[in-house]
């Protein structure tokens, strides 16, 4: 199993957690490979000169892959059964290396864990230059933003210790700026035949790679949306258009205001019998993001991959809420509040559960969170091993979502199987909604 560790450009350097092994892993009888890259302005930077055309992390990831797939026989692993696994950030890495032509035949299965490649987390409304130049300005440079030799120079010469400084000084303080907290340089399209993503990603989708795939969420995903205190909300009384059309949703920019409006007011019907989004509490909006972002994952995933039972998709999501959800204590403390729900990343930190991590080792924690780690490390370590999540001691049959036939799994205190879309009717909401109002 190779992860391509969550968070990298999020925060700006890797954290030693996401490198480590998990142990509970350890204990399933596969081979666990944690992959190093270049990460935020190191890993994405694009300048469009020779030198700097971007897309290094996912170069990296693939010459990691090369190696891995002729050398892991010497680890006791197996060449021909490589699965790629990753969360957050990471999870959007893999879905561009199912799209990638460049790293077709180097993996035989993927788990995405809480992002796929066309959520609008991933969408920056810059362009790569001018973002990368405003990120400049902050670290000390005079130049011009169309000298883009200067400019890489500059952060060829820049300790990178001091953008990461300036970095987290803006997000302790809690200034709203583009460039945090997500990336201000993620994918771009990169013409050439040793490209990784030669063409928009959009343009990859009908030659997405076939393989086998898990691909889930939190219950509550787009809690990270209100990490600061208001910001959020204020956005909100700005007008709901507005946040749509600025954020894309992949879809939105293209719309006129008035469209905008329209569909303001059908999801004022839908979540809140009429009554105006500006009011709407926490939770309500956040279930109202975490649909508009996970809408197009079907269509531009899912479906594909499933179309004609060409490969088997397994859809779950994550309801357990634990003693483990970091992103949740998080928000929390900047809240001062308990948010109700599974937050982004929840799933992960189950999976990737390390013992003495935080204090938390196995002996001191409940054993519902024990009983949720041995669950997702079994479904994950059966589905690199066989293709197949199902395990023996399981009460259910986890069931491949098709096109006719959707099911998904939600993971809880108990598993469940549900013979319906994930989120089921807000999903089908959003999906007429995209019928009604999308362009090409």
């Amino acid at each position: 199993m190779v992860n391509l560790h969550p968070g990298g450009h999020f925060h700006g350097s890797p954290d030693p957690w996401y490198y480590g092994a998990p142990d509970y892993i350890m204990h399933k009888d596969v081979v666990y490979v944690c992959v190093g890259h270049r990460l935020y302005l190191l890993g994405n930077l694009n300048l469009h000169i020779k030198g700097c055309s971007g897309n290094q992390v996912l170069k990296d990831i693939i010459l990691s892959l090369q190696w891995i797939k002729n050398n892991i026989c010497s680890f006791g692993g197996d060449p021909q059964n490589i699965t790629l696994m990753g969360s957050s950030s990471g999870a959007g890495l893999v879905h561009l290396l199912l799209l990638s032509p460049l790293a077709k035949g180097l993996y035989h299965k993927a788990i995405m864990m809480g992002m796929h490649n066309f959520n609008p987390v991933l969408v920056i409304s810059s362009d790569h230059v001018s973002t990368a130049y405003d990120l400049a300005v902050l670290t000390g440079y005079d130049g011009e933003p169309d000298n883009h030799k200067k400019l890489l120079n500059f952060f060829k010469s820049v300790d990178y210790d001091r953008i990461l400084m300036i970095r987290r000084e803006q997000l302790l303080r809690n200034v709203e700026i583009e460039v945090y907290p997500v990336s201000p340089i993620f994918v771009n399209s990169e013409p050439g035949e040793n490209s990784p993503i030669p063409v928009s990603p959009e343009k990859l989708i009908p030659s997405t790679n076939r393989v086998p795939i898990i691909i889930g969420f939190c219950e509550k995903e787009a809690c990270m949306a209100f990490m600061k205190q208001g910001v959020f909300k204020k956005a909100i009384g700005t007008g709901f258009y507005k946040v749509l059309q600025h954020n894309s949703w992949g879809w939105g920019a293209a719309l006129n205001e008035d469209e905008l409006r329209q569909i303001q007011k059908e999801v004022e019907t839908f979540y809140l019998a009429g009554e105006s989004i500006e009011n709407a509490s926490q939770t309500v909006l956040c279930d109202i993001l975490t649909d508009a972002a996970l809408s197009d994952v079907y269509r531009s995933l899912i479906n594909i991959i499933s179309e004609n039972d060409l490969s088997p998709v397994y859809v779950y999501n994550f309801h357990f809420d634990g003693k483990l959800d970091g992103f949740k204590a998080m928000i929390n403390a900047r809240l001062q509040t308990e948010v109700k729900g599974t937050c982004h990343a929840a799933d992960y930190a189950y999976w990737a559960y390390i013992d003495d991590f935080a204090g938390k080792t196995m002996a001191n924690i409940r054993s519902k969170e024990r009983q949720t780690i041995e669950t997702i490390t079994s479904l994950f370590t059966n589905f690199a091993k066989t293709s197949n999540p199902n395990y023996k001691e399981m009460a259910v049959e986890w069931k491949p979502t098709t096109i006719q036939h959707p099911s998904h799994l939600v993971i809880d205190e108990s598993l469940q199987v549900k013979d319906e879309l994930l989120n089921g009717e807000r999903m089908q909401f959003w999906h007429r909604l995209k019928d009604k109002f999308k362009k090409n």
